[in-house]
């Protein structure tokens, strides 16, 4: 038996897009932590806890998700690989 391999067409551009978005969530965390540092610093100097609080789990936010998007592309070729 051998596999069907006329998918891996369609799953490498799969990849490629995946590749772009990629990017995209990597440019977006950049902003979020820049947006966040700036709300941290504001809510720290002006002694408003709430603000701070909030850029505080920007940062973290935007940190975790940037090691998500680092992660997923290695974890869905590991499933691909894994499938096939």
């Amino acid at each position: 038996m051998t596999p069907d391999v006329s998918v891996w067409q369609y799953l490498t551009s799969f990849i490629d897009t995946l590749g772009g978005l990629q990017a995209l969530v990597l440019i977006a965390c950049v902003v979020g932590v820049i947006t966040g540092g700036v709300l941290w610093a504001v809510g720290a100097s002006g002694s408003n806890a709430s603000i701070a609080s909030k850029g505080r789990w920007a940062v973290i936010g935007a940190f975790g998700n940037a090691a998500v998007a680092a992660v997923l592309s290695a974890l869905i070729a590991a499933v691909i690989l894994s499938l096939s």
